[in-house]
């Protein structure tokens, strides 16, 4: 079921003789992933067209082998169907967005000349709690042949992580 039991998120500014933090988090709670591209990533080496996660160490050797992984083979192995193998819990909370900021004493803002000033430094997805082995925002489908994307909740196709972003800056008014 891709449909999260919960969803949220919530932030609080804290300010101090001129220095201000701000922090948002966002969280869901309840909802499954398919990690569509685990069938080829964790199955085997398929004719070599993808990488292989560590997980396949643990595959199938030998008979009375116990394990969860199939057998490795150069062509496509049992393990590369559709499967419920492929469903993970898609929790997460995220430290969605962070800044710290100093805003700069009036005798100094009169004395450069300015009405105002802020120096700060932000942050986005700088740090995400979950039991999925990727991001956990996902939303995609398709190979790109059919040109179908994006449409499909809670499938994880190779989806591209969300970017972490540090920032620099300065606010200055006239």
């Amino acid at each position: 079921d891709p449909n999260p039991d919960f969803t949220g998120g919530f932030s609080n500014t804290f300010s101090y003789k001129g220095i201000d933090l701000n922090g948002f988090f966002t969280f869901v709670q309840g909802n499954e992933i398919y990690n569509n591209a685990g069938r080829f990533m964790s199955s085997g080496f398929g004719g070599g067209l993808d990488n292989q996660t560590k997980e396949i160490l643990r595959r199938w050797k030998n008979p009375g082998d116990i394990t969860d992984i199939p057998r490795v083979s150069l062509s496509f192995p049992t393990g590369h169907r559709t499967s419920s193998r492929w469903i993970y819990d898609g929790s997460y909370i995220r430290l969605r967005q962070l800044s710290i900021g100093y805003n700069l004493p009036a005798s100094v803002v009169q004395s450069l000349k300015i009405s105002a000033a802020r120096l700060y430094v932000s942050g986005t997805n700088l740090w995400t709690k979950t039991d999925y082995i990727s991001d956990p925002e996902v939303n995609t489908l398709g190979t790109g042949v059919t040109g179908v994307r994006n449409i499909s909740t809670g499938v994880d196709f190779y989806t591209i992580p969300q970017p972490r972003t540090i920032t620099v800056g300065l606010n200055v008014k006239f």
